[in-house]
């Protein structure tokens, strides 16, 4: 439960530091979903 947690703030905070930089938004995209 705790880490489900933290992972969803660390994928949250992964993001916004790649939103506006759509190749690592591609690479990132399949993460984000799982």
């Amino acid at each position: 439960r705790k880490l489900k947690t933290y992972l969803g703030r660390v994928t949250r905070d992964i993001g916004r530091k790649i939103s506006g930089n759509s190749e690592l938004e591609k690479q990132f995209a399949p993460l984000l979903e799982s």
